[in-house]
C-alpha cells in the first residue's frame, strides 16, 4: 500500500511538473508574439496623370480599391500607384530603417502597443516626424509633397496581414493564368 501511495505521488508531481513546464512555454510564446509588430510599406504616388498607355504602366502598379479609398478620404488626386511594398517587423523598440526608393527612406520604431514613430526622409531631408497608432482596420500615412509638380507621395503603414507574403504570391499566380 505504501508502495502505491509514493507511486500515486510520485505521478502527481510529475503531472504538477509538466503542467507548469507546459504553462510558461505558452506564455514565453504569447510574449514573444505580442512582442512582434509585422507592418507594410506602401510608397504611394498620388496624382492626376493616367500613366495606361506609358512606359511607367509597367513600372508602378495602381493601388487596390481599399487603399484608394481610404486615401481618397482625406486627398483629391485621382490616380494612386504603388512605388514599392516592404514588410517589416518591428521587435520591442528597435529602431529600423527601410529605403522605400532612392529618393525615400523611413525609419520606424515601435513605441508601446500598437504605436510607432516614424521619420519619412526623402532625399535624405527629414520630412515628417509622426507617432501614429496603427491597427487592422485603420493604416495610417506619413506623407510628402512634390512641390515642382504638385504630385503627392506617402508611406502607407499598415498593420500586415500576410507577413510571409503568401496571399500575394496567390494573387500573382492567379493574374499570371489569366
Amino acid at each position: 500500500m505504501k508502495f502505491y501511495r509514493s507511486l500515486f505521488a510520485f505521478f502527481i508531481s510529475l503531472a504538477l511538473f509538466l503542467s507548469c513546464v507546459c504553462s510558461a512555454v505558452v506564455r514565453a510564446e504569447e510574449s514573444a508574439n505580442e512582442a512582434d509588430f509585422p507592418l507594410k510599406l506602401q510608397l504611394i504616388w498620388g496624382t492626376d496623370k493616367d500613366i495606361k498607355g506609358t512606359p511607367m504602366e509597367n513600372k508602378f502598379k495602381e493601388v487596390d480599391s481599399t487603399v484608394k479609398e481610404r486615401l481618397g478620404e482625406f486627398l483629391k488626386w485621382k490616380y494612386y500607384y504603388e512605388i514599392s511594398c516592404k514588410r517589416v517587423n518591428l521587435v520591442d523598440d528597435k529602431e529600423k530603417k527601410v529605403r522605400m526608393s532612392k529618393k525615400c527612406e523611413i525609419e520606424i520604431q515601435k513605441i508601446e502597443g500598437n504605436t510607432v514613430e516614424v521619420k519619412l526622409y526623402g532625399e535624405d531631408k527629414m520630412v515628417v516626424k509622426k507617432r501614429a497608432k496603427i491597427t487592422a482596420k485603420k493604416p495610417q500615412s506619413v506623407a510628402g509633397k512634390n512641390e515642382e509638380t504638385s504630385d503627392f507621395w506617402c508611406v502607407l503603414i499598415s498593420v500586415d496581414d500576410d507577413p510571409k507574403g503568401e496571399k500575394e504570391k496567390d494573387a500573382e499566380k492567379k493574374t499570371d493564368k489569366k
